[in-house]
């Protein structure tokens, strides 16, 4: 098994470091070829410097800056576009994904072409939860039969390289874009799994995502892939 671990970060240096250290020590117990793409989306910190430090010493460390912040979807779809190995996956700086897990999920993810990650134990502050309630409530009325199986779609996946060029979604927004690749998976009749496992709530980190800016713009990517869909040219 082959991996290629994605991670976009923006200013991120607090953290950065740690995860660097923890993915690498990961995946070279569990896995004998692997890459790890970090993307730094346009930080204005040192995050980008200790990116490319890491890189330096380390050439299974893939860096891409993007010059200004394109934000995680764009950053995630580049990072997939570099990616070499049979399954990518991606984490956040966080490491919000139990890294403990990689070897079990890439195990069982041989199954299909996309295994659809569901966390369990997360527990987001309030305005969190009723933007990721209402997100949910309008992926559900929208994509009834997409949802079907796979509650939560914004969380971890993990994808069968050779499947990616089916997928590549339009939307580029935080919210949707890997609903949206889930979606097409589904529409193309590819196989995917769901499996459960305990979020990771060690390191105590302010969202990133949930602004009104966000919702906004995923409400407006759910429109236009929903019509197009509808018209037969999604």
């Amino acid at each position: 098994m082959t991996v290629s671990c994605i991670v976009s970060a923006y200013n991120e240096s607090q953290l950065i470091d740690r995860c660097i250290s923890q993915l690498l020590d990961t995946l070279k117990k569990d896995f004998e070829q692997f890459e790890l793409i970090i993307i730094d989306d346009g930080s204005t910190d040192d995050t980008a410097d200790k990116i490319k430090t890491a890189a330096e010493k380390d050439d299974r460390i893939v860096f891409l800056p993007n010059y200004v912040n394109l934000n995680l979807g764009s950053s995630v779809l580049r990072g997939m576009g570099v990616a070499k190995y049979d399954y990518i996956t991606i984490n956040s700086v966080d490491l919000c994904f139990p890294i403990e897990e990689y070897k079990s999920i890439i195990n069982e993810a041989q199954n299909y072409d996309i295994l659809v990650i569901e966390r369990v134990g997360y527990k987001p502050v309030l305005w969190r939860r009723i933007a990721s309630n209402i997100h949910i409530f309008l992926l559900h009325i929208l994509f009834p039969i997409g949802m079907r199986g796979n509650p939560v779609t914004n969380y971890i996946q993990v994808f069968r390289k050779e499947m990616l060029p089916l997928i590549e979604p339009l939307s580029r927004s935080p919210i949707f874009f890997q609903a949206e690749m889930i979606f097409r998976a589904k529409r193309k009749g590819l196989r995917v799994g769901n499996r459960k496992v305990n979020f990771n709530d060690e390191v105590k980190r302010k969202g990133a995502f949930g602004k009104p800016h966000d919702i906004i713009w995923g409400i407006y990517d759910m429109l236009r892939y929903r019509l197009r869909s509808w018209f037969g040219n999604a």
